[in-house]
């Protein structure tokens, strides 16, 4: 509660003033002065001491004055003083209405703007609501500037990971001992699936074959003579053979025995008949002999044909052809693939062909020998059993890895490629997802997640707290619209709500006139009804005193408050004079103190008498010259009492309307602009100069005279004192002027009050 305000120097037109006497504040405190005097240097005093923002103070240091400003204030809790820049103390229990209220958070110069809203909004809610606010703004930034690197951070990692596998998912897998061999395996199953055409078409490992010879009958063809030749006959042939030289001696023999005719020798004719050895030739080359012979001769060459060099040839191929099968397969199976050397086969192959055919051919040429245990025959054949045992493991090589080759064909046949594929890319995604750096970058994405998480759980809190205060707009939206209706304003609040584009909260609002909505701000397109243009200054005033009262209204501290009203009725018409001094007085019944400042004497005394004799008090700021000065108030000596009839008698009838006859309203309206510009301006206008002449003297008033600031209302003053002077004449009376008409009174009525309040 202020209690006094005690000293103040320096300070708009207050040089140095003190307070003389013992004098105290009351519950209701009325301050008159006329325009200029000071009320709104007393306004900003009180501002500064209540936010304990010293611009309010230091912004009015009187001009010319080198002296810093000084302000002391008694309150209920002590001084406060205001001394180099700076309070020793403030108080937020004051809330006040001036034109600094108006300017920061309604309006200015019609215009409604970012930042007006942003104090309104504070204003309705208190400091609590607005930190509160800030705080869900704070969070909201938080969230998304946390979320803008999150997002960066998730976009380093789809850009490691190709965006192959969702973020969460790559997150999500685990880590796999055998990673490589796992990915090699797929990379060559793939690989194969590339080359199925030619997996599938390629052929499988070819068995070798080796051609056979009856062993049996070989060697029994071997061991076979001629068992009915005489020894002795063979003895001598063989005698006479080792005569001979060359290899062909019997060959040579057998064939002589042909030619031999008639007991004659072919080559000298002599006869035979007694030769004791060609009598032997004869029983030796006998026809068992020659079957023989034929017989061997038959086996060797079916033998040569078997066991052909050709033969031998095509076996090469076959190896040749295996090895080649083998290199490939063994690229994608895994198998025991058969290896043979040519060289041995060819070795062990020569090596029979040679042992059977020189025996055969040995035999031959002695048909009457046995053969069959030769050296030549016998190791031709072990060569030829050795040949064939490692043909045999050559060929169940063959076997076993053709199973293996078949079975790959059908796995090539029944394959998924795309699932082979999708697999080896997450075999390749988990070796990524646990490379070094990509741990660092997902621990530091899981991490930041987290502390996303926490932020939108702290920003959930602060929305959950914050409904508290928004539910204060539903009912600042009707107790505004409620008082809005009390002025008469015809219009509305709507559509009232919060935002905080800009990272400010602001209260939002339109303007609702005969049920349309007006935004509060121009659009870009011309012609279009806002506020600017739909409201006059005096509907714009009442808005903000609406909104004023609305707070207080939902104010739960309103009585620990002291409140501040600064010429509530500058800018209102006339007709809402009556309303307002009946809201400020229900405000005097809750608040701890009401302090009133006008220009409007007759206001502030219909204040002050309503108020209980013990809890008011009444002052005035004195200017002489360009010094202000505060003392008490003798109100009754500054009012006069024709005055105040004229001026109320007005008001009752702006506000009730016409209950009889017209003239006696008429006939106030005259008089109570004498009365008000006398009471503005005693020096200059007489006690009895009339309302004509003032006009002639504010007309001629020179730049220096007070009353050159009444030059721009000279249309206004001229055009009532011609309406109102008809009904001053001598036979002014109601038969004499007629009816007059009611819409045109109070036109001019108001008007008169308009030009009182102005």
């Amino acid at each position: 509660m202020i209690e006094k305000i005690i000293g103040i120097k320096n300070v708009g037109r207050f040089s140095s003033y003190a307070c003389a006497g013992r004098i105290k504040y009351g519950k209701l405190t009325v301050i008159f002065g006329e325009n200029g005097t000071g009320k709104s240097t007393l306004s900003a005093i009180l501002r500064s001491f209540s936010t304990g923002i010293p611009r309010h103070i230091d912004e009015r240091k009187r001009l010319g004055s080198d002296e810093a400003p000084e302000v002391t204030l008694l309150t209920g809790t002590g001084r406060a003083t205001f001394t180099n820049g700076t309070w020793n103390t403030n108080s937020a229990d004051l809330e006040i209405y001036d034109g600094t209220f108006v300017e920061e958070n309604v309006f200015i110069g019609g215009e409604v703007r970012p930042d007006q809203r942003s104090n309104l909004y504070e204003f309705v809610v208190g400091a609590d609501g607005v930190l509160a606010a800030k705080n869900v703004f704070k969070l909201d930034n938080d969230i998304k500037s946390h979320g803008n690197k999150l997002k960066s951070k998730a976009a380093q990692i789809e850009g490691k990971t190709g965006g192959k596998l969702e973020l969460g998912g790559f997150l999500s897998l685990n880590q796999i001992d055998d990673i490589d061999t796992q990915i090699q395996a797929k990379e060559a199953a793939l690989n194969e699936l590339k080359k199925a055409d030619q997996i599938l078409d390629k052929s499988l490992i070819e068995g070798l074959d080796l051609p056979t010879m009856d062993v049996e009958e070989a060697t029994s063809l071997l061991a076979k003579d001629v068992g009915h030749l005489a020894e002795k006959a063979a003895q001598r042939v063989h005698e006479h053979l080792s005569k001979l030289s060359g290899d062909n001696g019997l060959v040579w023999l057998r064939q002589g025995t042909v030619f031999e005719t008639d007991g004659n020798c072919p080559f000298c004719g002599q006869t035979l008949e007694a030769n004791e050895l060609v009598a032997a030739y004869g029983t030796y080359f006998s026809d068992a002999y020659s079957n023989l012979e034929e017989e061997v001769l038959e086996f060797v060459s079916e033998f040569r044909s078997l066991f052909s060099k050709e033969k031998l040839a095509d076996c090469h191929e076959i190896i040749r052809q295996n090895e080649s099968l083998s290199a490939f397969w063994n690229e994608h199976v895994d198998a025991e693939y058969p290896e043979l050397s040519s060289k041995f086969i060819a070795e062990k192959w020569n090596a029979f062909a040679e042992g059977v055919v020189e025996t055969m051919m040995a035999k031959q040429g002695n048909p009457a020998n046995s053969f069959d245990n030769d050296d030549r025959y016998l190791s031709g054949l072990a060569a030829f059993d050795e040949l064939r045992e490692h043909v045999g493991g050559y060929c169940e090589n063959v076997e076993k890895a053709n199973e293996v080759i078949g079975i790959k064909k059908q796995e090539i046949e029944s394959a998924d490629t795309s699932a082979i594929e999708q697999e080896l890319a997450r075999l390749r995604l988990t070796k990524l997802r646990f490379s070094a750096d990509m741990i660092r970058l997902c621990d530091e994405y899981r991490e930041m997640s987290e502390k996303k998480r926490e932020l939108d759980a702290e920003k959930q809190e602060a929305k959950t707290a914050l409904q508290h205060y928004h539910a204060i707009f539903e009912q600042y939206e009707a107790a505004t619209n409620r008082y809005l209706q009390k002025f008469a304003a015809g219009f509305k609040v709507d559509k009232v709500s919060s935002s905080y584009k800009g990272g400010t909260p602001k209260f939002e609002y339109a303007l609702c006139i005969n049920e349309q909505s007006y935004p509060l701000v121009d659009t870009k397109d011309k012609g279009i009804q806002c506020f600017k243009n739909t409201l006059s200054s005096g509907d714009k005033s009442t808005l903000a005193l609406a909104f004023f009262l609305s707070r207080l209204e939902h104010d739960p501290d309103v009585d620990q408050k002291t409140i501040v009203f600064d010429d509530p009725l500058s800018s209102l018409d006339g007709h809402r004079k009556m309303r307002t001094l009946q809201e400020i007085n229900r405000v005097v019944e809750r608040a701890q103190q009401v302090i009133v400042l006008s220009h409007d004497p007759l206001f502030l005394s219909s204040l002050w008498r309503r108020a209980h004799p013990d809890s008011r008090q009444k002052l005035r700021i004195f200017r002489s010259e360009d010094v202000s000065d505060l003392r008490e108030w003798e109100m009754e000596k500054d009012l006069r009492s024709k005055y105040h009839r004229n001026y109320f008698t007005l008001l009752a009838y702006l506000e009730e309307g016409l209950s009889g006859d017209a003239l006696p309203i008429a006939q106030c309206i005259r008089p109570l602009l004498e009365g008000n510009l006398r009471f503005r301006f005693p020096n200059d206008f007489k006690e009895r100069t009339m309302f004509g002449q003032m006009i002639r003297e504010i007309k001629d008033a020179s730049p220096d005279s007070p009353l050159c600031g009444l030059q721009g209302q000279l249309a206004d003053l001229d055009a009532v004192n011609e309406y109102s002077s008809q009904f001053h004449h001598d036979d002014a009376t109601a038969g004499a002027v007629g009816a007059i008409p009611e819409p045109e009174l109070r036109a001019y009525v108001e008007q008169a009050f308009k030009l009182v309040h102005s």
